[in-house]
């Protein structure tokens, strides 16, 4: 019985375990960075390009050349100048590499790192998107001086 259910699997092409492929179906891509240390691509969906920074982001990493998306995260990020972005932060083994950060909007000029972060997510070794504690990481604030 084993045996005639296995040849019906690879006859229909059944691969148990495979999960399936991510969509997001009514979001679409706003924001997109390539994390070179994986190389694949950190990307924030949102329903408008309006709310890609702020309201209901969906943070996407996806591997390249396909670009299936293989990980996401919801963030609400409404409030309090609570903003979404992607940034290129040191880590704790002290390598830059990308990030998305949930960080309160500060005034450009302000400081030459972002100092206000409230939560950090990166790649981890499995290719899954993990939360990593904000204060071991060091960001630069591309805003800087603008």
């Amino acid at each position: 019985m084993k045996a005639l259910l296995l040849s019906l699997a690879l006859l229909t092409g059944y691969v148990p375990g495979k999960p399936a492929p991510i969509e997001l179906k009514g979001y679409a891509s706003c924001r997109a960075s390539l994390d070179e240390a994986t190389g694949g691509v950190l990307t924030c969906f949102a329903a408008t390009r309006l709310t890609c920074r702020q309201g209901t982001v969906i943070l996407a990493y996806q591997k390249k050349p396909q670009g299936a998306i293989v990980d996401t995260v919801h963030v609400q990020a409404a409030g309090d100048n609570r903003w979404v972005s992607i940034a290129r932060c040191t880590g704790a083994d002290g390598k830059p590499r990308e990030y998305f950060l949930l960080f309160k909007k500060i005034d450009p000029s302000e400081a030459h790192y972002l100092q206000h972060v409230l939560r950090v997510w990166g790649v981890s070794a499995q290719g899954q998107l993990v939360e990593v504690p904000a204060k071991t990481v060091k960001c630069l604030n591309d805003d800087y001086g603008a």
